[in-house]
């Protein structure tokens, strides 16, 4: 970082300056780097009004707040971005998924991000999670909104609700803390752990975390692998709700992903 006098590599920065709900951020979904490049301009000379991102990415398998959306098998995913010398931004993320009968996932978003005194940033995002099949028999498809406040690239908070979340009629309320310490200028050390309120969707709730290392190879490539668990709690016993996510539950696993991105 700036502050140690050590040379920064381009990912690093990219990384460093943006962290972005989609992603993601190591505390989701082990995609910090990848995540960090949905506005990968906006760290960049005031000039350059307008940048686009591009990246693809393995994963050795898709977590998401405890469970898994590729049935615990590899995923591939790719993404775009577009940003502003204002603040605004936007793109989208397509992943192949093994999802209780759906293959795909769309996530468009929209943001904006302000700087704040004291090395803060603020960022506020709405996105929608589409589903180009049922899961597990329901519809999947709901709108998120979230904010999130940054301390210089090493301390996120983050909350959301998701509406309707998974066409279950029910708001969703989640959030997130993660940080992240830099061990040299290629090697990150990053953490993180997370709330769902899912039991009026899933009939539980769920607390999960993650540990891992984040490993940047020249400009555009990151490897990163990362310890996942979780645990669910807050089971509720109501005839309206099941728990339809049943055959997607993990625990305790280690996931590799290796991002490309421009």
């Amino acid at each position: 970082m700036a502050a140690t006098g050590r040379r920064v590599p381009a990912a690093r920065k990219v990384s460093a300056s943006v962290s972005r709900a989609h992603r993601p951020l190591p505390i989701a979904r082990p995609s910090a780097w990848a995540a960090a490049c949905v506005c990968a301009g906006l760290a960049a000379p005031a000039a350059a009004e307008l940048s686009t991102t591009a990246l693809a990415r393995f994963t050795s398998n898709y977590l998401y707040h405890g469970y898994t959306k590729s049935d615990d098998h590899p995923a591939a995913q790719a993404h775009v971005g577009l940003a502003h010398g204002s603040g605004a931004y936007g793109g989208a993320w397509l992943t192949a998924v093994d999802f209780g009968g759906a293959e795909f996932e769309f996530i468009p978003y929209l943001g904006v991000q302000r700087a704040l005194p004291g090395g803060l940033r603020l960022d506020a995002v709405l996105s929608a999670y589409v589903y180009e099949a049922e899961v597990f028999g329901e519809s999947g498809d709901y709108v998120e909104t979230s904010v999130s406040l940054d301390w210089r690239g090493l301390v996120t908070a983050r909350g959301s609700v998701a509406f309707d979340s998974y066409g279950a009629s029910h708001n969703a309320v989640a959030g997130e803390v993660k940080g992240r310490y830099p061990l040299s200028d290629v090697l990150d050390a990053t953490v993180g752990i997370g709330y769902d309120g899912l039991a009026k969707v899933t009939s539980y709730d769920v607390v999960y975390w993650n540990a891992g290392l984040s490993y940047f190879i020249g400009r555009h490539v990151v490897a990163d692998l990362r310890y996942v668990d979780n645990v669910y709690f807050n089971e509720i016993s109501d005839p309206g709700v099941h728990d339809r996510f049943a055959g997607a539950e993990v625990n305790a696993r280690v996931v590799f992903s290796l991002s490309v991105g421009f």
